[in-house]
């Protein structure tokens, strides 16, 4: 119904997305994470949700315990290990919300040439 013409333009993309009436799931390829177009009838506008939040305190989360980490594991030889992987993931992290972030700017511009404004 409302998000018709969100689903024609993520066709158009090849997009992979699901969901019901009133609410559009979809992921930009496999690096993306998970985004959440619905349409609040209320307030008659379209909201969108990337979960920024939780990958941005994961990022810092990872980052933080990377350089805590030779000191938390004070004498233990494969603390750089740990380090290491704390980097790694915080990295992964940052990228996810990076791309989804671009993916997400492209989208909302050729939803705009719709009439389709996300918030």
């Amino acid at each position: 119904m409302m998000l018709d013409k969100v689903r024609e333009t993520l066709e158009i993309n090849n997009i992979q997305y699901d969901g019901e009436s009133d609410v559009v799931y979809c992921k930009f390829r496999k690096a993306g994470s998970q985004v959440k177009i619905s349409y609040d009838t209320e307030s008659m506008s379209y909201k969108v949700s990337t979960n920024e939040f939780l990958q941005s305190v994961n990022a810092a989360f990872s980052y933080g315990f990377a350089f805590a980490a030779p000191y938390i594991f004070d004498g233990v030889s494969w603390s750089w290990l740990i380090s290491a992987l704390s980097i790694f993931s915080g990295t992964i992290a940052v990228t996810q919300l990076l791309l989804t972030q671009f993916k997400l700017l492209d989208l909302k511009q050729q939803l705009r040439q719709s009439g389709i404004y996300l918030n």
